[in-house]
């Protein structure tokens, strides 16, 4: 799972959460927390896999890496790019990046690889189709 092997430039991503920073989210050193990153990735992967609550089941995360290629402040307006780019048979990876309002090359990039998974078999299932049309 090598976020090099994926082109997280902003051209790449057609689906989009708009986040503004709040003061809280600096660190020491008037930057954004690291930390503050995995919360603006959370909240894009949860507008895009909005429509999922249908299933009934859910998606539990089993992997995220995350590339950190320049320092975000505040107050800047982000905008979280999100996509599938592959499917497995009871697993999809996402992809995301962060940008500062419109620039092209993110602050932060990340390869999330999520589980469809019943809580109350305790078992993996299927990846249904809804989640496979939104890689179309």
């Amino acid at each position: 799972m090598f976020l090099k092997d994926y082109d997280v430039n902003r051209d790449e991503f057609s689906f989009f959460t708009e986040i503004n920073t709040r003061w809280r989210d600096l660190d020491a050193f008037d930057h954004i927390n690291h930390a503050m990153y995995l919360t603006y990735l959370e909240t894009g992967r949860f507008d895009f896999l909005r429509d999922i609550k249908e299933l009934k089941k859910s998606i539990i995360m089993a992997s995220i890496s995350l590339d950190y290629h320049k320092q975000g402040y505040h107050p800047s307006k982000l905008f979280i790019g999100q996509r599938i780019v592959s499917i497995g048979n009871t697993s999809f990876k996402m992809l995301a990046s962060i940008f500062n309002g419109e620039e092209v090359l993110p602050l932060v990039s990340s390869l999330t690889v999520l589980v469809c998974f019943d809580f109350n078999e305790q078992k993996s299932f299927s990846v249904p189709e809804i989640i496979r049309s939104k890689m179309k």
